[in-house]
């Protein structure tokens, strides 16, 4: 992920997660949220309502607003 040219990896981090865990025959689906104030974007995996690779905490300040399965 380091070579990427973006500065926030948050999703080609969250999809390669995803494709990951379904190729092991696990359920995976990535978040996409926003905060508000101020406007932000972060995505984020899960499995069922357990966020993976992130703090709970963390993603509880931004409001879901996709799904991908």
């Amino acid at each position: 992920m380091r070579w990427l040219p973006v500065e926030n990896q948050c999703l080609p981090q969250a999809l390669a997660l995803q494709e990951f865990l379904v190729s092991a025959g696990h359920d995976a689906m990535v978040v996409v949220g926003v905060a508000i104030n101020p406007f932000k974007a972060h995505c984020w995996v899960q499995n069922g309502d357990h966020v993976l690779l992130q703090a709970p905490e963390f993603v509880r300040g931004y409001y879901p607003i996709r799904v991908f399965r």
